[in-house]
Order: structure tokens, then C-alpha cells, then sequence
């Protein structure tokens, strides 16, 4: 019952905020608004919604979706309010079904030019399946049941040093709450900076350096604390009109503090030093693009839990006409998340989808998505399909 009246009282807010944003535009001058709303029904299938070696059979799912998105533009300010209220039911013939839900969201952002300095300032709040992954795979399992709700604010400031050389800081800030959710799953908050020197070699050449800090605090009983360090040099180079690479180095820093029974009072401490490299490239065709990536190194999941990954990404995006889009997406992980060396689980995704303009404020999209997951548990199988009909209006042009 609890969990119910937050949500209301969130979707409330939301709603709220959703309105405020109407009162924000009707005033204003024609021209620096545009309001647009959104609605989408989304269909989903997948045999194996637990992502687990033996399914037991097939969810079927149906997303209703309202969104509501303002913008105020100027030569030196952008403003954007974003907000969509989803409501997502479930049936079929699994042992497992998951429960309905309400899924509210809203982002504020806004960004200010400068001659010489550049501010943006962001907040934003989703409320979500705890499974999804900072990967894009919606791999619920019964471990991560539940929900996960994320309130979270950002800020930074970029400053043009001269025509070489810039410093830009940001700031972020992020509390995450659970509901319905397994036993390990305990709310925590985020506060991390980055900063970053970025220098132009050339006209085709350009080199960063960053150092970013990020520290969790868990409300459990041993009052968990992470803190996750990084340093990271990186070139991007503009080898032609058409490609772009990129690859960085460095090094990461993983500490985890707790409580323990014994002796009374005392907390273990748990430091874990690795190397993060990465590299990357982008090529422009005529009517799309292919890249990849690669990547190495210590790195949290969208709970904060340490763990080795080796990923490698590829996507290809292709426009057939006006009204058709095509694009590709696959991924592979190698992860440890004993951190103990070896990269024994293993999570492989591949991805196509189609896009048809069916009018000009009509969309269909259809995807597919075939994932295979290998850990100790045994190696699983997932076959899903969404289908997407959406119509946007304008508002106030």
C-alpha cells in the first residue's frame, strides 16, 4: 500500500510539473516555444522473460504511453522539459508474470552559451524495471525482480581557455530507491565530478584528459560504501570527411568499506587497482554509418557492483528513403564479476529494427532481439520482439 501512494504521489508530481510546463508556454512568444506530445502503444513477446536456462514459457506484454515535451530555444538558452507517464501490463503462459505497473518520467535540462563559457544544469526521474542494464538488455530474472526508481541532478561548466584549450567540470548527483524488489537490491546515492582537459593537436586531431570520482552509500546493514576512481587519456582523430576514430588509457580504482560483526565497530576495507582502455570508430556512408567499439577495465553496473567487462559493440544505420530507416546493433561482454582475473560469463545480444513513416506525425517501428547469456547458472537463450505505433502532435509550433 505504501509503494502504491508513493507512486501516486510521484505520478502527481509529475503531473504537476507536466502542467506547469503548459502554463510555462502559453505566454510566450510564438516561435521560441514549441509544445509536442506524444502517444505510443508498444507490443512486446519474449520466451524467456527471466532470462534463465529452463523457461517455462512465453510474456507477452502491451506499453501505453503518453509523453508531453516543451522546449524554448534562443541564441544563447536552450530549456527542455520532458515528461511521459507509461502504463505496462502483462499476460501469457509463463510461471512467472510479471506485475503491472506505472512507470512515470520526467527530464528537465538547460544550457547557456557563452563567448568564453558554456553552463548546463539538469534533473531528471525515471521510474523502471529494476532489471534493465546499463547495457540496454531487459533481463528481469527473479533475482531482480521489483522496481527501481532513480531521482537525479547534473550539473557543468565549460570553459574555453583559448583556441587550443578547454576545462570543462561537471557534477552529478543521484538517489536510487527500490520497490518490490529482492533482498540485495537496497536503496543507495551517488555523488560524483568529473573533470576534463581538452586540447586540439590539430584540425584533425584533438587529446583529452579526465579524472573522475564516483562514491555509493547503501542503506543496508553493514552500511556498504563504494568508491570508484578513474583517470583516462584519450585522442579522437578525424581521419577523413567520412572517418573518425577514437581510443583512450588509464587506469581505475575500485574500494568497497563495511561494516563487520567482529571485533565491534570495526570496517574491512577492499581495494581493487585495474587498466580501462578503449578505442572506437564512426563512418559516415552516404545515407547511414557503421562503428564499433571496444572496451577494457573496472567498471560498476547500474547498481554500483565492481566487476572486470571486455565489450565489444558494433551498430549500422542505413536510411532507405524518406520513410524507412534500418539499423543493426550487436554487443558482446566478457565479464568477472568476482574480480578475481578471470572472464568467466559471458552475454552476447544481436539486434535489427525497422522504422516506416507510415504519415507525416505516424510511426511503426518493429524490432527483434536475440540474446545469449552464459554464467554459472548455465547458459540461457531469449527471443524477444516489440512492435511500436506512435503519432506526435504539435502543440504550439
Amino acid at each position: 500500500m505504501a509503494t502504491a501512494v508513493t507512486l501516486i504521489r510521484r505520478t502527481s508530481c509529475l503531473a504537476a510539473a507536466l502542467l506547469a510546463a503548459s502554463a510555462i508556454c502559453a505566454p510566450a512568444i510564438a516561435g521560441d516555444w514549441t509544445l509536442r506530445t506524444n502517444l505510443s502503444e508498444t507490443f512486446s513477446a519474449n520466451d524467456n522473460f527471466d532470462f534463465i536456462k529452463d523457461p517455462d514459457g512465453s510474456v507477452f506484454g502491451l506499453n501505453s504511453k503518453i509523453g508531453l515535451t516543451a522546449e524554448y530555444r534562443s541564441h544563447v538558452d536552450e530549456l527542455t522539459l520532458d515528461g511521459a507517464l507509461g502504463y505496462q501490463t502483462y499476460f501469457g503462459n509463463a510461471g512467472n508474470i510479471p506485475d503491472d505497473r506505472l512507470m512515470p518520467s520526467f527530464n528537465a535540462s538547460y544550457l547557456r552559451r557563452g563567448k568564453t563559457t558554456d553552463f548546463s544544469a539538469g534533473a531528471s526521474y525515471v521510474y523502471e524495471p529494476a532489471s534493465t542494464t546499463n547495457t540496454g538488455l531487459e533481463i528481469p530474472g527473479t533475482e531482480q525482480a521489483g522496481d527501481r526508481a532513480t531521482l537525479s541532478a547534473n550539473t557543468s561548466v565549460a570553459y574555453k581557455i583559448n583556441a587550443r584549450n578547454s576545462l570543462t567540470l561537471a557534477a552529478r548527483l543521484s538517489k536510487t530507491d527500490f520497490y518490490n524488489a529482492a533482498p540485495t537490491d537496497v536503496p543507495f546515492t551517488t555523488v560524483g565530478s568529473t573533470l576534463t582537459w581538452k586540447r586540439s593537436l590539430s584540425k584533425r586531431v584533438d587529446y583529452s584528459l579526465s579524472n573522475s570520482i564516483d562514491w555509493y552509500s547503501y542503506d543496508d546493514a553493514v552500511n556498504r560504501e563504494r568508491l570508484y576512481y578513474v583517470l583516462r587519456g584519450g585522442l579522437s582523430a578525424r581521419l577523413s570527411h567520412r572517418l573518425t576514430a577514437t581510443a583512450g588509457l588509464g587506469g581505475t580504482l575500485g574500494n568497497v568499506r563495511r561494516d563487520e560483526l567482529f571485533p565491534i565497530g570495526s570496517r574491512s576495507s577492499t581495494t581493487s587497482v585495474g587498466t580501462l582502455a578503449d578505442a572506437g570508430f564512426t563512418y559516415a556512408l552516404k545515407t547511414g554509418s557503421i562503428g564499433g567499439t571496444v572496451s577494457y577495465g573496472l567498471t560498476p553496473d547500474e547498481n554500483g557492483k565492481f566487476s572486470n567487462n571486455l565489450n565489444f559493440g558494433a551498430s549500422y544505420n542505413y536510411t532507405v528513403n524518406d520513410h524507412t530507416s534500418l539499423r543493426l546493433g550487436a554487443q558482446y561482454q566478457l565479464s568477472d564479476s568476482a574480480i578475481n582475473g578471470s572472464l568467466a560469463n559471458d552475454t552476447f545480444s544481436i539486434s535489427p529494427s525497422l522504422s516506416y513513416s507510415l504519415a507525416r506525425d505516424w510511426m511503426l517501428s518493429a524490432s527483434y532481439q536475440f540474446a545469449r547469456q552464459d554464467d554459472e547458472q548455465g547458459i540461457a537463450y531469449q527471443n524477444a520482439v516489440y512492435l511500436t505505433l506512435s503519432r506526435n502532435y504539435v502543440l504550439l509550433p
